[in-house]
């Protein structure tokens, strides 16, 4: 794991990603390929949302059903939690 800092904007993090990985666009991600992980409040309660409420995310792993999963992700913080926002991430091998 590395963390970085220096994220003025959007623009700056997509251009970041883009030099060192693919961004994949999928079912939930904006426009722009990115995925803004936010409470939409009409998507509590929904299998598969989980990153779209204000509730603790179970232990997951991104794309696992696809056959070949990303080696590499990028998790931006843009605004920080008011309270809690703790993020535990756990790799293999």
């Amino acid at each position: 794991m590395i963390t970085l800092s220096g994220f003025t904007s959007r623009a700056v993090v997509l251009d970041f990603a883009a030099r060192i990985m693919h961004v994949t666009p999928h079912r939930d991600s904006d426009p722009d390929g990115l995925t803004t992980i936010r409470d939409t409040r009409r998507h509590t309660h929904l299998a598969g949302y989980g990153g779209f409420g204000n509730g603790e995310l179970a232990p997951h792993t991104e794309r696992s059903g696809v056959p070949h999963p990303p080696r590499l992700m990028l998790l931006v913080c843009g605004t920080p939690a008011s309270i809690g926002g703790e993020c535990l991430l756990t790799t293999s091998g």
